[in-house]
């Protein structure tokens, strides 16, 4: 073995550590001095990790003995689960560094606890579909937009009802405060309606876009699905599938960056080896073995996002036919036909992202060569594109009006209002 090769090994058996699990709560007050501290402690580890897999992956490539090869596959993969812990731990610092700085926001700012609909004002309408609809309101106090879903509870007919909203709740605020995911601020109720408060994210959907646009440049399509991989990995390190994944509910904040919304039709509790079988998901989203109706794993996620790349880079869903498989225009670069190939790869196991690496696999593709994924998660990366505000409507200081339920159409009043007995959250 070449000295570059032995040196990489040194370097990894000596590779430095960060206390990530020390708790915050014993920090001292000067937290803005020790947390950046640790902060900028566990970025330099990270990126010296990404040296260590970038060059086990090179030599990897370069060399045919067998047994240094397995030997660079493995220090790769050790390389690559360490690197998800460290990212991990980095959102967790990041969300510390903010909830402790706005401790020190003075005064009505952070009156964010027992919200009624008379706090708000109606500024816009933002969407609709199924049983719920989604306004662009703002808070009277902080002159704050958000945007509120509203739900009917008059459209919950069964415990299956009652159960897929709280679900949506739970998942909504265990992936809060990722930088690629839609945040949510509050959920309350009134007698009749289910209010979730979240994040406005003011550049519209990809659908708007590619609507208008046909397709995307292969950069900026690069981006978009940077910036996704990086979401759903974080809902699969938390055991949670996306299962509606699509442009529709891929949001582009004011900075350009891409947010995962709408968690109606996740799944918490499935691990790398956890299995569901529901028909859940978008026709012309879902992979195989969910329409067939079989046992599947948090991989449909990723056949998902081949579908949706395939889309932005082409301008409409790819034709899947079982005695021709997968073909791309002949306009498509090599690396984006190999990506979207792994990814809508029919045979589950075989898939892209379907190891126990999971988004680790994707990460690697030459496709995203030119991502840097440590300053992507700190959004330090300059994005393709910056939209403009696309919110449809000024409607002034309106005070929110909504109807009440049809009579006699509460049948199951009792049950659910036990259920929701604790729906009332607020994040802090």
């Amino acid at each position: 073995m070449g000295a570059g090769h032995s040196g990489i090994l040194r370097r990894h058996r000596h590779s430095e550590t960060v206390d990530i699990k020390q708790p915050f709560d014993a920090c001292e007050p000067q937290v803005s001095v020790s947390l950046s501290g640790m902060k900028q402690e566990l970025v330099r580890v990270i990126q010296k990790e990404m040296k260590i897999a970038a060059g086990a992956e090179n030599i990897y490539h370069a060399i045919k003995d067998r047994k240094t090869r397995a030997l660079m596959k493995e220090l790769r993969k050790s390389s690559e689960r360490r690197l998800k812990a460290l990212y991990s731990s980095l959102l967790k610092l990041n969300k510390e560094i903010a909830r402790r700085e706005a401790e020190h926001v003075p005064g009505e700012a952070l009156q964010l606890t027992n919200y009624t609909l008379q706090d708000f004002n109606q500024r816009g309408f933002l969407g609709e579909g199924g049983f719920a609809k989604v306004l662009l309101v703002e808070h009277a106090a902080t002159k704050r937009s958000y945007a509120l879903k509203i739900l009917k509870k008059e459209s919950i007919t069964s415990s299956r009802g009652i159960e897929r909203i709280l679900l949506e709740k739970r998942v909504a605020f265990a992936v809060a405060d990722h930088p690629f995911i839609v945040d949510i601020h509050a959920t309350f109720q009134s007698e009749y309606h289910l209010f979730f408060l979240m994040e406005y994210v003011a550049g519209g959907c990809l659908k708007s876009y590619l609507q208008r646009e046909g397709a995307f440049e292969q950069p900026r399509a690069m981006f978009y699905a940077a910036c996704t991989l990086m979401a759903i990995s974080y809902l699969h390190e938390n055991d949670i599938i996306h299962r509606d994944l699509k442009p529709e509910n891929l949001l582009l904040d004011s900075s350009g960056y891409v947010k995962l919304a709408d968690f109606g039709l996740s799944k918490d509790g499935i691990g790398y080896e956890g299995r569901t079988s529901s028909l859940k998901g978008s026709f012309g989203y879902m992979a195989p073995e969910v329409l067939a109706r079989e046992p599947y794993s948090r991989s449909v996620d990723w056949w998902s996002l081949g579908i949706v790349i395939y889309e932005m880079l082409v301008g409409e869903k790819p034709m899947l036919r079982p005695s021709t498989g997968l073909v791309c225009p002949t306009f498509l670069a090599g690396d984006a036909v190999n990506l979207i190939s792994g990814l809508l790869q029919r045979e589950p196991l075989k898939r892209l992202g379907s190891s126990e690496e999971d988004a680790c696999d994707l990460m690697h593709h030459y496709f995203f060569r030119s991502i840097d994924w440590m300053a992507l998660i700190e959004r330090k990366v300059q994005p393709p594109f910056i939209p403009e505000d696309v919110r449809l409507s000024e409607d002034g200081d309106q005070h929110l009006v909504l109807t009440p339920p049809s009579e006699g159409s509460l049948a199951m009043e009792k049950e659910i209002a036990e259920a929701f007995n604790n729906f009332d959250y607020t994040a802090i």
